[in-house]
């Protein structure tokens, strides 16, 4: 997760929402120094990761910030709705060889 949030977002969003507990790297860019739309913010999370850009997939409700993600090689996805953010995130695993099992929850 990149995350352009104020101070205090980390704590707060923590223990609200949890997302510490729904991804893998929560990186803020008040703590980098880097932030979103910067292509340097996405190839920097994806450092942190450990992952190439091209195998993944930014969902964000910007078109700016999606672009910018495509310009490091990362696939990109305008969030409109929930059902077509799910199917795209769905044909993303399936496109990259890591489909879920089951397939998309509609």
């Amino acid at each position: 997760m990149l995350s352009n949030s104020f101070v205090g977002a980390r704590e707060r969003e923590t223990a609200r929402y949890h997302f510490d507990e729904l991804v893998d790297v929560i990186v803020y860019a008040r703590e980098t120094g880097i932030g979103k739309p910067d292509p340097r913010a996405h190839a920097a999370v994806c450092a942190r990761l450990g992952v190439r850009p091209e195998d993944r997939l930014l969902v964000d409700d910007l078109a700016v910030t999606v672009r910018a993600a495509r310009a490091v090689g990362m696939a990109g996805h305008m969030f409109e709705d929930d059902a077509g953010t799910i199917a795209r995130m769905w044909a993303h695993d399936v496109e990259t060889g890591r489909p879920a099992e089951n397939g998309p929850p509609f």
